[in-house]
């Protein structure tokens, strides 16, 4: 059985966490301080270190926390692959973009690459795991290509969305959703 952190432990995690969250809604993340994220957070430097070993192992496993929170786990929750789940999928990663614009003001290159590989990995693994438990055929290789195709779909329409298109969210999602059934047709062709 796994030793469990005390509740103490816990709190203060989370508070030192919500402390960048909040500071990085007011200023750029290279702008902020370890004593700000302190002082926003009410513990000490030496607490701070205690648990983060500096400022980018703080933002990291920060994101990685909100990652999991707004992208994994609501994933995982969905079932099937239909035209809603789809949607469904649509408002989960738009959520998360929102998440990430307190960090980054949409400018996703400021987390590093290995972070971000890293991310994309896991929710190509995790479309993966959604289509083969939905396709009809058991090729791994063409479900897998399929994942990886629809991952990239959404992420360019929502990128697309954010920086250049001027209508309203739902109709932009709704026009694109049959380009991603097609792929998923795809898989369940062979």
């Amino acid at each position: 059985m796994g030793k469990r952190l005390d509740p103490r432990i816990i709190r203060t995690r989370k508070m030192i966490m919500r402390a960048i969250r909040q500071l990085a809604e007011e200023q750029a993340l290279d702008e902020i301080t370890v004593k700000e994220i302190a002082e926003k957070a009410n513990v000490n430097r030496a607490t701070f270190y205690y648990h983060f070993k500096d400022k980018q192992d703080l933002i990291e496993k920060t994101l990685l926390m909100d990652f999991d929170n707004y992208l994994i786990t609501p994933l995982s929750n969905i079932r099937h692959v239909d035209q809603e789940a789809i949607k469904e999928i649509y408002h989960i990663f738009f959520k998360y973009a929102e998440v990430l614009a307190v960090y980054c003001q949409y400018d996703f290159t400021c987390f590093n690459r290995d972070l971000s590989d890293r991310m994309t990995e896991q929710l190509i693994d995790q479309l993966f795991l959604l289509l083969k438990d939905n396709a009809a055929s058991n090729q791994e290789q063409d479900i897998r290509l399929i994942a990886v195709s629809m991952f990239w779909s959404i992420f360019g329409f929502i990128r697309e969305w954010i920086y250049n298109i001027r209508v309203d969210k739902e109709n932009y999602i709704d026009s694109t959703i049959p380009t991603i059934l097609n792929k998923i047709e795809l898989i369940n062709k062979n």
